[in-house]
C-alpha cells in the first residue's frame, strides 16, 4: 500500500466567521517519490441513516440542492457535531429532517464523496423501527416507500445523490435483499 506524506499545507481561501462554513487548502503531497498539489475542501464527519418503518418503508425526504438548482429525494443526513456520537447525530438528523424516531440504530459502513477533493467521511446507519413523531421538518416533503420503489426510484433518476444511492445499497445488502 502506498504511503502519502504531506509536506504542507496552506489555506487559500476562506468564508465564513473564521473560514467555519468553507475553507479551501492547497495540500502538497508525496507519494511515490512524486510531489502532487491538490486543492483540498477539509469537512467533518457526516451521518446518513437509512430507515426502515415497523412496516418496512424507507423514509425518504426532498430537500433544495442549491448546487444543482434541483429538490432531490435523499435520505436524512447532517454533520456529526463536537462531542456527538454517529448514532446520535444519525437521531437528531431523522428527528429534524424527517419528524421521525427510532429505538435501534446500527452503524453499517463508511463512504466517501469525492475523495480527491474532500476529508470527510459519511458514516452509514441503519435503523428498522422508524416512528413518525412530529407533524414538523425540515424536508419538503417526507415519503414513505417499499424498498422496491426505492430502487426504481434510483433507476428513474429521482434518488440519484451518490451518498443516498450507495447507503440504500449498502442497507440492503445489511439486510440481505437485493434489489
Amino acid at each position: 500500500m502506498s504511503s502519502f506524506k504531506v509536506k504542507s499545507e496552506r489555506v487559500v481561501f476562506e468564508a465564513g466567521p473564521a473560514g467555519r462554513f468553507f475553507k479551501v487548502l492547497e495540500r502538497v503531497v508525496e507519494l511515490e517519490g512524486i510531489e502532487r498539489s491538490q486543492f483540498i475542501w477539509p469537512q467533518g464527519q457526516s451521518v446518513i441513516i437509512v430507515a426502515f418503518t415497523p412496516e418496512g418503508k424507507a423514509v425518504l425526504i426532498k430537500e433544495p440542492k442549491f448546487g444543482v438548482l434541483r429538490e432531490l429525494y435523499t435520505f436524512p443526513a447532517g454533520t456529526v457535531e463536537e462531542g456527538e456520537s454517529p448514532e446520535d447525530a444519525a437521531q437528531r438528523e431523522l428527528r429534524e429532517e424527517a419528524g421521525f424516531e427510532c429505538s435501534r440504530i446500527e452503524q453499517i459502513g463508511e463512504l466517501y464523496s469525492l475523495p480527491d477533493k474532500t476529508t470527510g467521511t459519511h458514516t452509514v446507519l441503519i435503523a428498522e423501527d422508524a416512528q413518525k413523531v412530529s407533524k414538523t421538518c425540515e424536508a419538503l416533503e417526507v415519503i414513505l416507500l417499499d424498498p422496491e420503489q426505492v430502487a426504481d426510484y434510483v433507476r428513474s433518476g429521482l434518488l440519484a445523490i451518490d451518498i443516498s444511492v450507495a447507503a440504500f445499497f449498502m442497507a440492503c445488502n445489511h439486510l440481505n435483499r437485493g434489489y
